[in-house]
């Protein structure tokens, strides 16, 4: 089912422009950024309802865009505020360590971490 966020739409065609100015094809984003064919294929083909912002991100990267630039032109300077806006520099390489981890261990780390969060939350009552 294609999709029907005209924002999201936006975002897609410009990744699928930038990708013909490019010469690159679905098949070059996965084997460079290790995403799943699949995956790369559904985004770009509109099939992907709520894509993943790690997902876009990658995309965007290998295509030498700037997703934030690409989300406000989508969606207006008012809704695209930038994802790290007012984050520490441990916060930013907390999520760019995280974004280099495979799906196991990204959700082994998020699994720990929601640990870690419970037993201080216990530690506070």
């Amino acid at each position: 089912m294609p999709i029907s966020d005209s924002g999201l739409k936006s975002v897609i065609e410009t990744l699928n422009e930038r990708m013909h100015e490019r010469k690159k094809l679905a098949t070059d984003i996965a084997t460079s950024t290790g995403l799943a064919l699949s995956t790369v294929t559904r985004l770009l083909n509109g099939e992907t309802m709520q894509p993943r912002w790690d997902t876009l991100e990658l995309i965007a990267a290998y295509l030498e865009l700037d997703l934030g630039q690409v989300m406000e032109k989508a969606y207006g300077a008012q809704e695209a505020v930038k994802w790290s806006e007012g984050w520490r520099e441990e916060e930013r390489e907390l999520v760019h360590i995280y974004r280099k981890l495979n799906e196991e261990a990204q959700e082994y780390l998020m699994s720990a971490a929601l640990s870690f969060l419970e037993k201080q939350e216990a530690r506070k009552r």
